[in-house]
């Protein structure tokens, strides 16, 4: 997915159908914070429906019903449930690489925070194994991540 002109309800209409079966991410654009945010919401809302014994949403469930969410301009912080629930279905199950990049310096702690959020939707662990370099004339933020099997 790099380069496709696509927002985050793009990815998220992808991600329904093909997240159980990707192995492998790589994603390059300018849309790194909105698909941060809706990630981030995305993510607490299966945790918070796990939690509660509920049915999960779909990637398309919540990209049809996020146009009556709260947007924020703002990163927010990983909201701690993250942290206490490893998901029982994992959208992401068999992924085990992420390629994240972006153009924009400034957005390097949106690529690490986008890395955490793939791994939770994968139910792994996260480390960064090295940083890597792109042949572009511009600076960019390029990171090569793996996922640990817990």
């Amino acid at each position: 997915m790099v380069n496709l002109p696509l927002t985050w309800f793009g990815y998220f209409l992808i991600f329904d159908q093909f997240a159980h079966s990707l192995t492998s991410i790589r994603i390059q654009s300018d849309q790194i914070f909105m698909l941060l945010h809706h990630l981030t919401r995305f993510a607490t809302h299966l945790a918070t429906l796990q939690q509660d014994n509920q049915i999960p949403c779909t990637f398309r469930e919540y990209a049809f019903e996020a146009d009556q969410r709260e947007v924020t301009v703002v990163i927010e912080p990983l909201p701690k449930i993250l942290m206490q629930i490893r998901l029982d279905d994992p959208p992401f199950e068999r992924l085990n690489h992420i390629l994240i990049t972006s153009q924009n310096t400034q957005q390097q702690d949106m690529v690490d925070q986008l890395n955490t959020i793939f791994s939770f939707l994968a139910g792994m662990s996260i480390y960064r194994l090295k940083r890597s370099k792109v042949s572009s004339p511009s600076p960019s933020c390029v990171k090569k991540y793996s996922l640990d099997m817990p």
